[in-house]
């Protein structure tokens, strides 16, 4: 096995099963991601892109914390992981494929919007960056756990991210 000189390791004790160790990152990064960083909290509103199983663990922490409306996106193969968010805690999850994305969630939350986003897909398309910005109330805040290249961004709707990225406090790209 090789193991990368910049890898964090963690020695774990013997007695613990590894399916449970393995579980570990997802957990963590679920309530980094939505908890520390997305600062939710009680009544709050967030929205979760892509079910998996770090997603899913963000609905775990939302719901830990006290968010009141948490929304989780996925395409329409997602519709099992989908269903395991609503049994973990998802008050709404939204198949983008058949849905509209923004007028869907801005009707959710009564035209206020999100306070977090946590982008938890592994697409790399901007356009799911951009549609986070229109679902985003003005104090809100964006976790981005994958790169986009600023450029793309920039090429697809450049009045929409300089405009937005100016005005809206938050943006996190980890």
């Amino acid at each position: 096995m090789y193991v990368h000189p910049d890898a964090v390791v963690h020695k774990m004790a013997s007695h613990i099963n590894p399916a449970h160790a393995a579980a570990f990152l997802p957990f963590s990064n679920g309530v980094e991601w939505a908890y520390r960083y997305g600062e939710v909290g009680l009544d709050d509103a967030i929205l979760v892109q892509g079910p998996g199983q770090q997603g899913l663990a963000c609905v775990i922490a939302a719901k830990a914390a006290g968010a009141s409306t948490i929304i989780v996106t996925g395409l329409s193969q997602d519709a099992r992981r989908l269903e395991i968010a609503r049994k973990l805690g998802a008050t709404h999850t939204i198949d983008v494929q058949t849905q509209d994305f923004t007028s869907t969630i801005m009707d959710i939350t009564n035209g206020r919007g999100v306070d977090a986003v946590v982008d938890c897909t592994s697409s790399h398309n901007p356009i799911i960056f951009l549609q986070s910005i229109d679902v985003m109330k003005r104090r809100g805040g964006i976790i981005v756990t994958q790169s986009y290249e600023i450029e793309k961004l920039l090429e697809i709707h450049p009045f929409l991210v300089s405009r937005n990225l100016s005005e809206r406090a938050g943006i996190s790209m980890l």
